[in-house]
């Protein structure tokens, strides 16, 4: 993914963590590790992304109950409300 100052987005970042997450073989369980500094106009598709991927995830990987998750804002910049 490329890196540029400001005009934060969620959602190329999202959909690639969703198409990995669902790569990972059935005897292993991914995690996601979602971090930004900024605030994005395209959060609630992210979000729907992760819940989709949730919704999927319940039957794809043995044993796991939902998706693991973890969100992480940093800096001046960052919503904690996203």
């Amino acid at each position: 993914l490329g890196f540029g100052g400001g005009n934060t987005s969620f959602l190329p970042a999202a959909a690639r963590a969703c198409a990995l997450a669902m790569s990972t073989p059935s005897t292993h369980t991914p995690s996601i590790v979602f971090m930004s500094d900024g605030e994005a106009g395209d959060a609630n598709e992210a979000a729907t992304r992760f819940s989709q991927l949730n919704n999927s995830f319940q039957g794809h990987i043995a044993n796991a109950n939902e998706l693991d998750l973890n969100v992480i804002a940093f800096g001046s910049g960052a919503s904690h409300e996203q």
